[in-house]
């Protein structure tokens, strides 16, 4: 399964954290992202971390730099 209860304090901390530029940016409400964080608080959703997306590579030669 993905979800991961852990996952859930992961959650709460960085809602908390843009809450106010969610509020401010008009994609939430300030009811709708308290609701939402009593819903993570609760359990009753299954949360899953964010993908991980790694990529490897080289960059162009420079001239300061070959």
């Amino acid at each position: 399964p993905l979800a991961v209860p852990g996952v859930a304090v992961l959650e709460h901390a960085n809602i908390h954290q843009v809450k106010d530029k969610l509020i401010s940016g008009g994609h939430a409400s300030s009811q709708e992202v308290d609701t939402y964080l009593a819903l993570v608080n609760s359990g009753k959703l299954d949360l899953a971390t964010a993908p991980l997306v790694s990529t490897w590579g080289r960059r162009p030669p420079t001239p300061d730099r070959e």
